[in-house]
């Protein structure tokens, strides 16, 4: 199959990250089928086995595609344009407006205009004195905001402060603006028509900022004084209630309420930290912007909470500002977090927010500086629709990025990108829309783009752009008339055909494109059959609409280019014909033009069609197709007599040679007896041979023509032809029992054909068959059958005869014969072993002869059985019959048992040693002993308190660790049986013996002593003998001494203080005289102290610096202790933590500066009884609903709220009952 194209890149947005459809380098078609077996191509697949069902090269290739689906082609590309044609915005200036702000009036009077806020009503323009200018939506201006009345419009005083930010309400009667003194102004903008030009409209109320002393003495809120206020918003649908942010980082709630005919406001800090206005160089506070979710159209509950959300360098964050029960009071509540992406770089990462760029009403305004610094300008954009950004390329000539774009449109599922292009969302209204103008220009581009072939990548390009709009044009793959119009002139233009027909193939494979023009046919068939992929074209005729194609023409290129299987597959599904194929695969194999094997698509064919299957694509035939079908091959196959052909005429098929019974069944006997029967084979499963009111062709029908060929047939009844037809009968006979008679001369001689088999490529089908026949037919002579089985071979059928019957000493020797005659690993069936010993020994009705014979076998085929199943040998064994495991004493080849033992005791688990497992103990050493590379050291440990009570085997292993010189291995065994002297003794002699070897010590020899001498310190450990360690200190200080191996004599002095160390660790003297001083005295006799100084120092030096460390650690260890038994007293007296202020139940405050002034005087009655020791003089009634319940979850409640919902004194939310 064709390559697929390479899919897209799509980024985040959900966008092509590339500009412009990918071209893939090469379109080369993968094979269908690799041929393996040296068959050709074209040919069919032969079957090898009598169970091998039919099968068409192409109905695998079409599997693999069903199986493997394409990858589904992006439908999102970009459009490559020229910077002429990028733009989505075009920009309008406003140019009265402009004009007006520009005027040098305007700046005298009101200052340059700083930023802009739209309203559904006006364009207001904040300008640097603090004075806001509003203008309608026809450009003229309305009125002038002012702070106070105080503040004039005139040129001889300045405004308070510059604007920084502007605000309507979501009715638009009312405006408010912040600024970068810290106040905050709001107007009531009324319902009233302006009286003149810049209607001067004062502030009808304004939040003035405060100072530090006021914030931290006072207790006041709000913005403090020269910070400005970089963002203002009003809350929901309230027009008195706002939230402002300024550029310390402090988010602040206002409310506005009138006392005594005037207007003021309270303010509530909502978020933030930096209350003292600290510098902040890093931007750790700094908010860059600010915005209430807005007043929408709909009624909805976000509304009445006023949700704002803030973000600033790190975090953003949404707070809800107001309660549900109360509206009019603040009650500030995270309700979700979201900190910086780490995709989003550190600190070099800005957040740019202004107040230069509006949107209303699918319009974008936007403040920009002018041709000049000191001039700004308005303007006004809107998105272009889709059809004037298509005449833009069209205009600019950029073809192939006008039909990039029409795809877009075409295929977009970006609900937000057709609303802002003009485009209905409703994809098939979408697509009447936009199918037309893609057609059009698809027509136009056809010229430019296939004009010149000098740039071929481009041309390809273009070629998979085409290809991919007539694949999303076409319903469910049929091509229209006009867009198969537009493909024959592509075809006509462009040059490379094999790439044409390369990205075609795609297409067509994937079900894209379902039907093909007669010229795009014809130039599909000359191109393939000129080329290597022959074998392409029968799969993608089948997956093409024949009703499309011409058939005359079809049928003329398939016989020009001796297409077969596509002749067929058109004569089948186009001319509904059955017959013709079947009668010209006759003539052909009559006239023995070809070869054989290409001439059994014949037997596929009408395996096919007699199984209820399309050839070659292997779909399933409609019902009443299908009995046309199948009778159509049964006229012919299973006809009695001669077949006129054609039926009008009076030419009879094969002419003479359809002078007999059954011509054409013989016919095809004779050509391929395996094919014919394991046709009929298959066609047996077809349930229409059930019943004879279908039809007189039953199963019965067809066997006793089958016995009537071969019995007239001299040829058929030679050589492997009789052997196919024995396997058919014995096959098909069982599974048909009710359907079909047989004689028991037949079944006999059936079952003699199968047992003489002399074909080993039929061998396995005949044990097969001959098993199948069994099961439903008993013969007269079992010995003679039995006999015959062996002598042909068939164990397995032998095997589970054997095994039926309960001998499963006979089964197993079937079962081994098998493998060694075919020379497999007995591995694999290991489970057969399994199988019989659980039978043998573990079964209810255990048969003691068979047990004694079962095991007789094994121990016979021992090695065979262990050679490649030592472990599986072991856990069968231990599993159902211990006593097996002695028949490895018997073993010959050593290296067997070995590895056999080896198996065994690492299995297994507890040192306990039974009758047997010491014997096996005792070979194991005795086999380890010969190895030389496993060690024996671990394995005595193990088993040590075992041979305890095992005195003639643990004298046996003894003398062979001596043998084998494993002195280490022999020295525990004698420290553990007290012969401590002699353990010692046999480990010096082994180092001594090393010493005074010839030449210098290897490696392995350093280590090997120092192995020895750890050894004998321990067993002196053990002995806890004076004398011994008297004697062992000696030996090591006269070796240290005699030696001139520098690296010897620094292991014998390490031993040496190792020997000190472990004397005073573990011993003291009788006498009143440490064992240490009698010890060291004795080596002070024999040695010198020059030999010994640095030993000596070293045991000095170590008690010294170890006296030293016990007393730093017992001192660091007391302070330790200290320090957390006073961390304990401070917990025990900080009680438990209450992470909840607020109750669980309610959501009232229990605890802090903002509790209600009652649970102040139920403190201080508290305490004043206290005071005079009176607590009974406290009613606890009084303030009982004051009482708290607080829990170690940390969840606290009001007494009266837990009892309301039945808490009974726990928490319902982490102890609910």
């Amino acid at each position: 199959m064709a390559e697929l194209l390479e899919p897209l890149a799509i980024d985040e947005n959900g966008s092509n990250s590339r500009n412009s459809i990918p071209s893939r380098n090469s379109h080369s078609s993968t094979p269908s089928v690799a041929s393996t077996d040296g068959q050709s191509l074209l040919s069919p697949l032969r079957r090898k086995r009598f169970d091998d069902r039919s099968q068409s090269r192409t109905s695998i290739q079409l599997r693999a595609h069903t199986a493997s689906p394409n990858t589904q082609r992006p439908h999102v590309l970009r459009a490559t344009s020229s910077e002429g044609v990028q733009s989505f915005v075009k920009w309008v200036e406003t140019k009265h407006i402009s004009k007006v702000i520009n005027s040098e009036d305007f700046i005298n009077r009101f200052g340059a205009p700083q930023l802009i806020q739209l309203s559904q009503h006006h364009i207001a323009v904040g300008t640097e004195r603090g004075l806001v200018v509003a203008f309608n939506y026809k450009q003229e201006p309305d009125f002038v905001l002012v702070p106070r009345k105080s503040d004039t419009v005139s040129t001889d005083e300045q405004p308070i402060s510059q604007v920084c930010c502007i605000s309507f309400s979501s009715d638009a009667f009312f405006a408010a603006a912040g600024y970068s003194d810290g106040s905050v102004a709001v107007w009531n903008l009324g319902d009233g028509p302006p009286t003149s030009r810049f209607d001067v409209l004062y502030a009808d109320g304004v939040i003035q900022p405060i100072t530090l002393e006021q914030r931290f003495r006072r207790n006041m809120q709000g913005h403090l004084k020269d910070v400005p206020v970089i963002k203002v918003n009003f809350v929901g649908d309230q027009d008195q209630q706002l939230v402002s942010s300024d550029l310390s980082g402090l988010v602040f709630f206002h409310r506005g309420f009138k006392r005594f005919l005037r207007k003021y406001y309270t303010s509530q800090k909502l978020l933030g930290k930096n209350d003292t206005n600290s510098a902040d160089t890093a931007g750790k506070f700094t908010i860059h912007d600010s915005q209430v979710l807005p007043f929408g159209t709909s009624e909805q509950i976000t509304d009445t909470l006023g949700l704002l959300a803030v973000i600033n360098k790190n975090i953003l964050v949404i707070v809800s500002v107001r309660s549900l029960d109360n509206p009019d009071v603040p009650y500030p509540v995270s309700q979700y977090k979201c900190s910086r992406p780490k995709s989003v770089a550190g600190d070099d990462a800005q957040v740019t927010y202004g107040g230069s760029l509006k949107i209303l009403r699918h319009r974008l305004v936007m403040l920009v500086n002018s041709h000049s610094a000191s001039q700004r300008t308005i303007l006004s954009g809107r998105c272009l629709k889709w059809a004037d950004r298509l005449m833009d390329f069209l205009a600019q000539s950029e073809f192939e990025s006008a039909l990039s774009m029409a795809f877009e449109y075409y295929v977009s599922e970006d609900y937000g990108q057709l609303v802002l292009h003009g485009l209905p969302h409703n994809r098939n209204e979408r697509h009447a829309v936009v199918s037309p103008i893609l057609k059009r220009v698809m027509v136009e581009s056809v010229e430019p783009l296939f004009s010149s072939q000098d740039n071929t990548s481009r041309s390809q390009s273009n070629l998979e752009l085409f290809f991919r709009l007539v694949s999303i044009l076409s319903k469910n793959g049929l091509v229209n008339d006009d867009l198969l119009h537009i493909l024959d002139e592509i075809y006509d233009r462009f040059e490379d055909r094999k790439l044409f027909f390369d990205m075609l193939e795609e297409y067509i494979i994937s079900s894209e494109i379902k039907n093909l023009s007669p010229i795009l046919f014809k130039g599909l068939i000359e191109n393939y059959a000129a080329s290597d992929k022959r074998e392409l074209l029968a799969e993608i005729i089948c997956l093409l609409d024949m009703s499309t194609l011409n058939i005359d023409l079809a049928l003329n290129l398939c016989k020009a280019f001796h297409l077969r299987e596509c002749r067929i597959y058109i004569w089948n599904e186009m001319l509904k014909d059955y017959t013709t194929p079947l009668v010209t695969l006759i003539n052909e194999i009559e006239s023995n033009n070809s070869e054989h094997d290409d001439l059994l698509i014949v037997f596929t064919y009408m395996s096919y069609i007699l199984t209820g299957r399309s050839y070659p694509s292997d779909k399933i035939l409609d019902s009443s197709v299908e009995v046309y079908a199948r009778n159509s091959i049964c006229e012919i196959l299973f006809s009695i007599g001669p077949y006129t052909w054609p039926k009008d005429s009076e030419k009879v098929l094969l002419g003479s040679s359809s002078d007999k019974i059954f011509p054409y069944l013989t016919f095809f006997l004779e050509f391929d007896t395996f094919e014919t029967l394991v046709t009929i084979n298959e066609f047996f499963e077809n349930p229409s041979l059930n019943d004879e009111i279908e039809g007189p062709l039953t199963r019965q029908y067809i066997i006793e023509a089958l016995l009537d060929i071969f019995g007239a047939n001299e040829a058929l009844q030679k050589g492997e032809s009789q052997t196919h037809l024995a396997i058919f009968i014995a096959r098909n006979y069982p599974k048909y029992f009710q359907f079909i008679r047989l004689s028991e001369s037949v079944l006999q001689e059936t079952v003699d054909v199968l047992c003489k088999n002399k074909d080993p490529d039929l061998h396995e089908d005949c044990e097969l068959a001959l098993e199948s026949l069994l099961s439903v037919y008993e013969v007269e002579s079992d010995a003679h059958l039995l006999e015959q089985m062996r002598a042909a071979g068939f164990y397995d059928v032998l095997f589970k005869i054997s095994k039926s019957r309960g001998e499963f000493t006979q089964a197993m020797e079937m079962w081994l014969a098998k493998h060694q005659e075919s020379s497999s690993e007995t591995s694999k069936n290991v489970t057969v072993l399994a199988d019989m010993l659980k039978s043998t020994f573990q079964s209810e009705n255990q048969n003691t002869t068979e047990r004694i014979r079962l095991t007789q076998f094994i121990e016979e085929h021992y090695e065979d059985l262990i050679s490649s199943n030592s472990d599986d040998m072991v856990v069968l064994s231990n599993t159902f019959h211990p006593e097996l495991n002695l028949i490895v004493l018997k073993c010959e080849d050593k290296s067997l048992a070995l590895r056999y033992l080896v198996s065994f005791f690492e299995r297994t688990v507890n040192s306990n040693l039974d009758s047997v497992s010491l014997p096996l103990l005792v070979r194991y050493f005795e086999l380890l002993s010969e190895d030389k590379e496993l060690p024996m050291k671990n394995l005595v440990v193990k088993y040590l308190s075992s041979l305890e009570n095992h005195k003639p085997e643990k004298d046996a292993i003894k003398t062979v660790l001596k043998d084998a010189k494993a002195f280490e291995s022999l020295a525990v065994i004698l420290s553990n049986d007290g012969e401590h002297d002699a353990a010692v003794d046999e480990l010096w002699n082994a180092i001594e013996a090393l010493q005074t070897t010839d030449g210098d010590l290897k490696e392995e020899d350093y280590e090997t002593i120092s192995s020895y001498l750890a050894r004998t310190i321990r067993i002196g450990e053990e002995a806890r003998k004076e004398s011994l360690w008297t004697s062992l200190v000696e030996k090591f200080v006269v070796m240290s001494e005699r030696t001139e191996d520098e690296r010897l004599h620094d292991i014998l002095n390490e031993s040496i203080y190792k020997c000190f160390r472990a004397i005073e660790d573990r011993e003291a003297g009788k006498d009143g005289k440490s064992t240490f001083t009698n010890v060291f005295n004795r080596v002070l006799e024999v040695a010198k102290v020059a030999n010994l100084r640095e030993t000596l120092q070293d045991i000095l030096t170590s008690y010294f610096f170890e006296s030293e460390i016990h007393t730093i650690t017992v001192g660091k260890i007391n302070q330790r202790i200290s320090k957390y038994m006073d961390t304990i007293k401070e917990e025990e007296l900080l009680g438990w933590l209450v992470n909840n202020k607020q109750c669980t139940s309610c959501g009232k405050v229990m605890w802090g500066g903002e509790m209600s002034e009652r649970h102040t005087w139920a403190w201080e009655e508290r305490q004043k009884s206290k005071v005079f020791l009176s607590e009974g003089s406290f009613d606890k009634e009084k303030f009982s609903d004051c009482d708290l319940y607080l829990f170690k979850c940390s969840h606290g409640y009001h007494k009266k709220c837990l009892e309301h919902i039945g808490g009974n004194k726990r928490c319902v939310i982490c102890c609910p009952e």
